[in-house]
């Protein structure tokens, strides 16, 4: 299982040296960066959402499976709120709060997830996967980038002070409703009326979402160049960050499991996706909203290629279960 990690670790590396590389040549300009950005979040990602919502579950399927999904939700927003302490902790400037807790809590379920759970515990785990991919994206489409919004607020010298009442709730359902949990809607929408989509609009968004990773891997390069280029350092939050991804994410985890009689093997998949690596959607909203992205970028890219070091730890920690 550790070689597989490696070789989707590998796997990902080349596509961000890609990017890397473009933007190191100029091929991708400073207007470039904002696209790669703009397309993942505002079109790849919704078209995955909807792919992987309307195509994998039935009405029947969703309502068995949807009580798990708020273990992995509960465990997400006490990681959240962790991060948001430790951040204080350990002195996070506040313009990087949001980025620092939502890389904290949230996963890289499906492109790192599902191949790495599916060669260690087979290919049932992708069920649970698919759970655990749900409450990901939920809470960080709407708590997470409601953070990254407020960074983004800070660093730009607006504060909810400045805000009237009618402003603080018009922002609230802004960032609520971000593209990917619209997607999410209509994506539940067509599971409980049993609607389909003609196959050639149906084949048209599958190749859309396709290039959600991809377009994310490049994004995250060409952000790597830049960051490299004004001096890439890292500091005690990145170190927090490494122990909390790969350790106290899959303690909580395990904690929280203890208190219900789940089956083993969605025990298994749900400590093995909390302990994945960052989320690659936070540098990349990080970007769109105009936070701190070079940050998330490092922070990101850092802990992907310590994913390893996590995947010899869970040797230990599926024996707590």
């Amino acid at each position: 299982m550790l070689l597989k990690s490696v070789y989707v670790v590998l796997t990902l590396s080349i596509i961000i040296a890609t990017g890397y590389i473009l933007r190191h040549k100029n091929i991708i300009k400073d207007d470039g960066v904002k696209l790669l950005s703009t397309l993942t979040v505002f079109i790849a990602m919704p078209a995955t959402i909807f792919i992987s919502v309307s195509g994998g579950y039935t009405k029947e399927l969703f309502l068995e499976v949807l009580p798990t999904i708020f273990i992995a939700i509960i465990n997400m927003i006490f990681l959240y709120l962790l991060s948001i302490l430790i951040a204080a902790l350990i002195k996070v400037p506040k313009h990087r709060v949001g980025v620092f807790s939502a890389i904290f809590a949230f996963t890289n379920v499906v492109l790192m997830g599902f191949p790495i759970a599916s060669a260690v515990l087979g290919s049932d785990a992708l069920k649970y996967g698919s759970i655990y991919f749900l409450a990901n994206t939920l809470v960080f489409w709407t708590i997470g980038v409601g953070g990254i919004k407020k960074d983004a607020r800070i660093m730009s010298g607006e504060t909810t002070q400045n805000i009237p009442k009618k402003g603080k709730l018009k922002t609230f359902i802004k960032d609520l409703f971000t593209p990917t949990i619209i997607g999410f809607m209509v994506s539940i929408f067509f599971v409980f009326t049993n609607l389909k989509l003609p196959d050639f609009l149906y084949s048209s968004i599958k190749y859309t979402a396709n290039l959600a990773t991809p377009l994310a891997m490049i994004y995250l390069g060409a952000v790597l160049y830049d960051a490299t280029r004004k001096g890439l350092k890292l500091g005690l939050d990145t170190l927090v960050l490494t122990i909390s991804k790969f350790s106290i994410a899959p303690l909580s985890m395990i904690l929280l499991l203890r208190y219900f009689n789940f089956n083993n093997d969605l025990n298994q998949s749900f400590i093995l996706f909390s302990g994945m690596s960052a989320m690659n959607q936070v540098s990349v909203v990080s970007n769109i909203y105009n936070a701190d992205k070079e940050y998330a970028a490092k922070n990101t890219i850092v802990l992907m290629v310590l994913y390893p070091i996590s995947l010899m730890l869970y040797s230990i920690w599926s024996t707590l279960i």
